[in-house]
């Protein structure tokens, strides 16, 4: 598939972008309106972004425009202008003038289905694909009133022809077929999302089950490119390699979680990144279980980033390999300069919870941490029944709305990304479907992938997920919901070559 892209014009509250009708095909049905996605922030776009509207955009991101799409053609070579900031209407969006001298990023938004509601789009009655924001800015220059009529230079003109050429190269499904033999030497990114009414998600469920799971294998198979081309300069540093358990799982630069400074410039290193929630952009840290010679970072990133929430996955030995070091104590140890003291432990058949005092011996400030520790995972598999990590998720959700709404939760197995990817995708998903009436497995799990490698790591917990979806819905509906869940095979990781002294590890799900 050609495509052409091309910036006609470019002012300071204001950018043209052209791009070819190509872009309109839909093997999905036809495309009836596209829009444009516009942020001055960081972070990836959701679907909510479609009610927000320009008198927003100062604070979020918002859909700037919305144009009914009057191409019918399927091979034209006829190309479409769109005018970003130009003052045009639709219903109830503004297309308003931008803001000189800002940084702005922007999506591609494709309806196959546009109904509104309040002059607004209904997100639960349209059928909507669009692209994540692409990664590199524009920047806007200054207001020629103010610089004495200044135009932007050289530079800013290639910035602009390079980001349009990165998010006009998104490889969609929806839009173009995959055999498609001239696709421009650019990063290919494939559809970011699946969004699938409540209503409708039987239906769809059943549809992807069929063949054993074929849909939902085809789906994780199209996650596996996600993400990876991200750099991770600090993961690999001769100074760090160490201090991962894994080889093949190094977060990346843009999403780590840096520590303090306290000598060596490698000491903000630790293997856990960011990851977005439902609530917030950093709602949650993904991490790997500690190493013996990373425990005492561990502890330090807990105090630095307030953690009141600690959520295990793991067991510290399965089927005779150290998955993770037992970093708590039995009554109180010191981690260089934090004292953690273990206050209570309540062991149950499926999770035991413990709880924590955490001091700084430096300022004398004790803070309560509770660790919430599921021991029935089966490594290389899924929970025996849906129900079981729905309720676990529950019980750490009640917990975190209390003592965790101003800082992060850490959530941890052994690598970090199977298991804790799946926790942090349920959380999600029940909001998703409880606030949303939508089910999207596919967006959440492209989303986590985008902040660190790998989350949801097997096909088994990602068809799982789709289970615990199926049986949420049921449950509210009040159908009987066969809560059991068969196992299957898991992919592997490949543990660290070289690691550092006691860290003995093994693939894990």
């Amino acid at each position: 598939m050609g495509i052409n892209t091309n910036i006609t014009k470019m002012e300071y509250n204001m950018f043209v972008l052209k791009f070819s009708t190509n872009l309109l095909n839909s093997e999905n049905g036809p495309i009836v309106a596209y829009g444009i996605l516009v942020t001055s922030g960081d972070g990836p776009a959701n679907l909510s972004y479609l009610t927000n509207t320009w008198t927003q955009h100062q604070k979020t991101p918002y859909l700037a425009l919305i144009q009914n799409n009057t191409v019918q053609t399927r091979n034209g070579e006829n190309t479409i202008t769109v005018d970003v900031g130009s003052g045009s209407k639709y219903e109830g969006y503004y297309n308003g003038p931008l803001t000189a001298k800002t940084t702005y990023r922007f999506g591609l938004v494709l309806f196959t289905r546009l109904k509104l509601d309040n002059k607004l789009v209904k997100i639960s009655e349209s059928y909507v694909t669009f692209s994540d924001f692409e990664p590199n800015a524009i920047r806007l220059p200054e207001n020629p009133a103010v610089i004495g009529g200044a135009v932007a230079g050289m530079l800013a003109f290639l910035v602009i022809l390079i980001c349009i050429t990165v998010i006009l190269t998104i490889h969609w499904r929806r839009i173009a077929k995959k055999d498609s033999a001239d696709i421009p030497i650019q990063p290919i990114r494939g559809k970011v999302s699946i969004p699938i009414r409540v209503e409708d998600y039987e239906v769809y469920y059943k549809k992807q089950r069929a063949d054993s799971n074929c849909g939902f294998a085809e789906e994780f198979e199209d996650l596996k490119p996600v993400g990876v081309s991200q750099a991770k300069v600090n993961a690999l540093a001769l100074e760090n390699k160490g201090k991962n358990r894994y080889n093949n799982v190094l977060p990346y630069d843009s999403s780590r979680v840096k520590l303090s400074i306290n000598g060596s410039p490698f000491d903000d290193y630790i293997n856990a990144n960011y990851m977005p929630g439902y609530n917030s952009k950093k709602e949650y840290i993904a991490a790997q279980g500690p190493l013996p010679a990373t425990v005492n970072e561990f502890w330090r990133m807990i105090w630095e980033k307030n953690v009141h929430t600690l959520v295990m996955l793991t067991r510290c030995n399965e089927q005779g390999r150290v998955k993770c070091e037992e970093y708590w104590p039995s009554k109180t140890k010191h981690f260089n300069n934090i004292t953690v003291t273990t206050t209570s432990e309540i062991p149950l058949e499926d999770w035991t919870i413990r709880d924590f005092d955490v001091k700084n011996v430096k300022t004398a400030e004790t803070r309560a941490l509770r660790h919430f520790h599921f021991t029935a995972w089966p490594d290389h598999g899924v929970p025996e029944t849906t129900e079981l990590l729905i309720n676990f998720r529950h019980l750490v959700r009640e917990h975190m709305e209390q003592f965790s709404r101003n800082s992060p939760t850490v959530v941890h197995c052994s690598a970090g990304v199977g298991r804790t990817g799946t926790f942090i995708a349920i959380d999600r998903l029940i909001y998703q479907i409880e606030r949303e009436s939508m089910v999207d497995v596919y967006g959440i799990v492209h989303d986590l992938r985008m902040h660190r490698p790998l989350m949801v790591q097997t096909e088994d917990q990602y068809v799982f997920l789709n289970q615990c979806a199926m049986d949420i819905i049921k449950s509210r509906t009040g159908t009987n919901v066969d809560l059991i869940y068969q196992n299957t095979a898991a992919l592997t990781i490949y543990e660290n070559i070289q690691p550092m002294k006691g860290g003995d590890g093994c693939p894990e799900a």
